[in-house]
């Protein structure tokens, strides 16, 4: 068996995440994201000369209920 290395992480845009400007006269204010939180995490196994790398974050949206991200790549050594 392989070497199993997990990866976790987290995010949070501070500053623009649901940020608004003030609008104008002759336009009312604009939201300038719809993402919330974002949070993840991976895996790294290195198995017979080959890496696989599994990701997984969930991104907390305003319009849809949630984005799931998935990622796999494999790579030789």
């Amino acid at each position: 068996m392989g070497t199993v290395c997990p990866v976790g992480r987290g995010e949070y845009k501070i500053g623009y995440s649901g940020a608004q400007d003030d609008g104008t006269s002759t336009r009312a204010a604009i939201k300038q994201s719809i993402e919330g939180l974002s949070i993840g995490g991976g895996v790294r196994v290195e198995i017979s000369g080959y890496v696989v790398h599994f990701d997984y974050a969930l991104t907390q949206m305003d319009i849809l209920d949630a984005v799931h991200r998935i990622k796999l790549s494999v790579g030789m050594k």
